[in-house]
């Protein structure tokens, strides 16, 4: 019983660092992109995979529910349909995505610093 409560915690955990992580995304690419003096902010999300994946964390969202009415709903609910039909643990697609997410920016990292140092 305790190891399925453990699991739970886990699972509620993982998938709140990755709506947050989503949600920080989704609000960095979608601001305005024009500072003071109308020039141009720098935008964070400009890679390829970048966009991949905020669009994957983003697609996973509840809209239908609002987040001030029920914050886990909007989280999680699409996410447990998700595993309900992958019949996967809760957590497994959120620790894979992440994980495949975490190894895609270090590897773009390690060619711009390769890039850097090379000019």
């Amino acid at each position: 019983m305790e190891r399925v409560a453990l699991r739970s915690t886990i699972a509620s955990f993982v998938v709140l660092v990755i709506f947050s992580l989503a949600l920080s995304l989704y609000m960095l690419t979608s601001r305005a992109t024009t500072g003071s003096g109308g020039r141009r902010k720098q935008v964070l999300c400009t890679t390829v995979s970048c966009r991949h994946y905020a669009h994957l964390l983003t697609a996973l969202v509840n809209e239908s529910i609002s987040p001030c009415d029920d914050l886990e709903a909007f989280d999680c609910s699409k996410w447990a349909s998700r595993v309900a039909s992958e019949r996967g643990p809760l957590f497994g697609y959120g620790s894979a995505l992440m994980g495949l997410m975490l190894a895609d920016w270090f590897a773009e990292f390690e060619v711009r610093r390769s890039a850097l140092s090379l000019e």
